[in-house]
């Protein structure tokens, strides 16, 4: 214990101290990013997909050919023997080549990122906040089939596995594919990027902003020394830190879940007159689990916080029966303002994705241990309720 202590105290200091000298970099407008500027942080399609494919594209407007796809290929090892032809690739943002996707969901889609080059194609899924859509790799692989050399790069914030949903199809195989990281992977291509851009201003300071932006969603450390002091700290503490390892991330969120994010939604539910509950399985990370708030005369409609896909992954919500055994008897399915997606049997008033907390992954935990992530529950409470009231609408 008195390890776990000092492990904890000397962490925080480290912190802190990293965290003071990043507000006075901001101050002395260090820290001025433009993807921060317009509002463009975790846009997967108007930002990251877009400035990636830019960087890689040979006739891009940086002016400096096929160097930064070069690198990009020589940090994959899969595609060391396809010599790949950089010079004369083709990259395509949104690429709508696939066509529309079919009745059973085994073909079809916009890809993210497309590198083509000959018989040759590099699709790039590029997954931020957004969660999986059932057989989204199994589709892509479909469509790259038809090409002599493939690849499926799934890239994700902390180099995550693509689910089950999406990576497995009719007969339970699962497609290839090459997961890779932004905290990582891409952080240390922009890196070399920086360094083939150094007589290029404009594009090394635009790569560097770039950077930063990546550093914030990944939650890294600003200066390097800090870091390397609080490894220097972790291995003085060896007992302490192999014992907080030793805690799963699914251990450490169900704890979050229960002693610091339920207590505050049931305070929240109170507030608003609601009642609070959520699914026997959610603590445990499995598939078809969530919470609700309702109010006993809405005749078992509540609104719910649901994700049909094991590992806390795509978690949307909207109006639903939160019993979750039967649909809910109203006539004439009506689309709320407050949801993206069109009515269904079960969400008759819509749904909408759980945006930056779609996945509960390493992300969310600072904010489910912080009050951020309740806030912004009651935030959609209050938007739903508002606009049920405003139309008078009865559950």
């Amino acid at each position: 214990m008195k390890q776990l202590q000092t492990l904890f105290k000397e962490g925080e200091r480290i912190v802190l101290r990293d965290r003071t000298e990043r507000n006075e970099k901001r101050k002395r407008g260090e820290l001025f990013n433009i993807f921060d500027v317009l509002n463009l942080r975790t846009s997967e399609v108007r930002t990251h997909s877009a400035f990636l494919a830019e960087l890689l594209n040979p006739n891009g407007n940086h002016g400096l050919g096929d160097r930064f796809l070069r690198v990009f290929i020589s940090t994959i090892p899969e595609l060391a023997e396809w010599q790949f032809d950089t010079e004369h690739a083709h990259v395509t943002v949104e690429d709508p080549s696939a066509g529309a996707i079919n009745e059973d969901a085994s073909a079809g889609g916009r890809m993210d990122i497309t590198i083509k080059s000959h018989n040759q194609i590099i699709i790039i899924e590029n997954k931020i906040y957004a969660g999986d859509q059932y057989k989204q790799l199994v589709r892509y692989a479909n469509y790259a089939k038809r090409f002599k050399n493939w690849m499926i790069i799934y890239l994700t914030l902390f180099k995550q596995e693509a689910s089950a949903e999406s990576c497995t199809d009719d007969k339970g195989e699962k497609v290839p594919y090459v997961p890779m990281g932004y905290d990582n992977d891409i952080r240390r291509w922009l890196y070399r990027c920086q360094q083939i851009a150094v007589q290029h201003p404009l594009i090394r300071e635009t790569i560097a902003q770039y950077i930063n932006l990546i550093k914030e969603l990944t939650h890294q450390m600003e200066n390097n020394e800090h870091k390397k002091e609080l490894l220097e700290v972790m291995a003085q503490n060896a007992d302490a830190t192999a014992a907080i390892y030793g805690v799963s991330q699914v251990e450490y969120i169900a704890y979050l879940l229960e002693n610091r994010v339920f207590p505050v939604l049931k305070s929240v539910a109170a507030e608003l007159d609601l009642e609070f509950g959520y699914t026997d399985n959610l603590l445990s990370a499995v598939k078809e689990a969530g919470f609700y708030f309702y109010k006993r005369e809405w005749h078992r409609a509540g609104i719910v916080f649901y994700t049909e896909t094991n590992g806390w992954r795509d978690f949307y919500y909207g109006i639903s029966n939160y019993e979750g055994t039967t649909k809910l008897d109203i006539q004439g399915k009506k689309k709320l303002e407050c949801m993206t997606q069109d009515p269904t049997d079960y969400w008759p008033y819509g749904w909408a994705r759980l945006d930056r907390y779609q996945d509960w992954n390493r992300t969310v935990m600072p904010d489910m241990a912080n009050g951020k992530f309740a806030n912004y529950i009651k935030e959609v409470l209050n938007t739903i309720l508002h606009e049920l009231k405003e139309k008078k609408i009865n559950l």
